[in-house]
């Protein structure tokens, strides 16, 4: 059951990097010089990304350092 929660943790910040690319992409394409828009919007993306790594090494955490703690014989 575990490893099926992470696996469902990680899939959302794959598609986040996914989305975020696309963004970028966007943004480049339609601008070549700087405007403060396109940097929240590359921006924006970019944190949605770092939200869901957070959200997925927290999962991780709370999975996995209970068994690492127990296979170190420490709990």
């Amino acid at each position: 059951m575990e490893h099926l929660i992470d696996i469902m943790q990680l899939s959302p910040q794959e598609i986040m990097e996914l989305v975020n690319t696309a963004v970028e992409s966007v943004v480049d394409l339609v601008t070549s010089e700087y405007k403060p828009l396109a940097k929240i919007a590359k921006d924006t993306a970019a944190g949605a990304v770092l939200i869901a790594a957070i959200m997925a090494a927290i999962a991780g955490l709370i999975i996995f350092v209970p068994k690492g703690l127990v296979f170190l014989g420490l709990l």
